[in-house]
């Protein structure tokens, strides 16, 4: 019983990260570090954020984001369908943004737990600009937990089950032989490391073209790094912040 009662705590300290990333989002876009025409709509007006959070946040959208556009850039030139799996979502933006500039692959597959899936769904089912990036010839149909549009699929489910994975993103149509890349952004940190590596491997393994782009904490001793674990030593999540091994 103990061991259940830790393992919910555990994963509801992993989903409040989601709650955190998008409010430092939302603060940095507000004062300019880079444009984000939809995360207003996934988080209200937030408290003040340091500098030294803002600009973390704007070197990890920006990098991430850019090598997304190379990769939907570079597989479009050569005549290839793509896909993009985003393990760990949360309220990220990116297909919104990447369908503004014309550059939204074949089809984006977001992966969360299915606590941050059903409010997304619902904030993206009662947001017009969101649902008018998910019409197509089929309209999008909604489940308790995910979702399913022509090009954006939200999906339901827990990234240390690599079976489950496979079969949610199977039965959402997932082609692997399509090349794909998958995102995983400050995700695998808050993983244990023999299942970040499986996630990792069973990527490699199922998919015949993929591409694993990881952005993690490490080396975390500058102003940045001690004020992002002082934040997490106030939480649970530090008893499963794997650091050290980033």
């Amino acid at each position: 019983m103990a061991a259940r009662i830790d393992s919910v705590t555990e994963e509801r300290a992993i989903v409040a990260t989601n709650t955190d990333a998008t409010s430092c989002k939302r603060y940095a876009t507000d004062r300019g570090y880079w444009k984000d025409d939809f995360i207003k709509y996934f988080c209200k007006s937030v408290e003040r954020k340091s500098p030294e959070i803002s600009r973390g946040y704007f070197a990890r959208v920006k990098s991430v984001y850019s090598l997304l556009k190379q990769f939907i850039s570079l597989t479009r030139a050569a005549g290839l369908k793509s896909q993009v799996v985003s393990l760990g979502a949360g309220f990220d933006t990116s297909y919104w943004q990447l369908y503004c500039a014309g550059l939204h692959p074949t089809c984006y597959y977001e992966v969360d737990f299915v606590e941050v899936t059903s409010r997304k769904c619902h904030l993206i089912r009662s947001k017009f600009p969101l649902m008018d990036a998910l019409q197509g010839p089929v309209e999008p149909s909604f489940t308790q937990d995910g979702l399913q549009s022509v090009n954006y699929r939200l999906i339901g489910a827990d990234l240390r089950n690599t079976e489950e994975l496979d079969h949610k993103l199977l039965a959402a149509g997932i082609d692997q032989e399509v090349p794909t890349i998958f995102v995983a952004e400050c995700v695998l940190v808050y993983i244990e490391p023999k299942l970040s590596s499986q996630l990792v491997g069973w990527a490699g393994n199922h998919f015949s073209t993929s591409v694993f782009l990881n952005y993690e904490p490490f080396n975390a001793n500058d102003t940045f790094g001690e004020v992002m674990k002082k934040n997490i030593k106030a939480s649970w999540l530090y008893k499963m912040f794997y650091i050290s091994e980033c």
